[in-house]
């Protein structure tokens, strides 16, 4: 871990503590988009990140556990889902403007797929909000760190 980031200078307005933070949550959530392919949109994936999530500070790993869970509606809605994400993004820059698309086209794509039948279940509109407040705050290399998770996770999922 240290050596792999350590080996690249670190975007100037993120620091080392957050790169650390950010590697181990990162591989962690791709690992459970990886295991989410025995079972697209697994719930049980889906309500485990939403429990854990009041304990995320850092605004980059908050956007990267909401992307996440989005990602994982987004399989619960078909592989069409997540391949109209990917194709998507694929066409966007990276940073800020692939957020905003990410965004969008997944808010749309998932809300038919949310189920609110589960008291406590948040639409997938709410979701997107959160999500979206929280990208706002973020600075232009964590934007950048988390288009980039964005697209591997969407790749993942497909």
């Amino acid at each position: 871990l240290g050596r792999e980031i350590l080996a690249t200078d670190p975007p100037a307005e993120v620091s080392l503590d957050l790169l650390r933070e950010w590697h181990h949550a990162k591989e962690r959530l791709l690992r459970m988009l990886g295991r989410s392919g025995e079972a697209p949109g697994d719930r049980r994936l889906i309500e485990q990140i939403l429990r854990e999530m009041p304990q995320v500070r850092r605004g980059l790993l908050r956007c990267a556990y909401l992307a996440t869970v989005l990602v994982l509606h987004c399989q619960a809605a078909g592989r069409g889902g997540v391949e109209r994400a990917r194709l998507l993004l694929e066409a966007a820059p990276r940073g800020e403007f692939a957020l905003g698309v990410f965004a969008g086209a997944v808010g749309g794509l998932v809300e038919r797929a949310v189920s609110l039948a589960s008291a406590g279940q948040q639409s997938a509109q709410a979701l997107v909000r959160r999500l979206e407040q929280a990208m706002a705050r973020l600075t232009k290399d964590e934007a950048r760190l988390l288009s980039d998770f964005i697209r591997e996770a969407i790749t993942r999922a497909a």
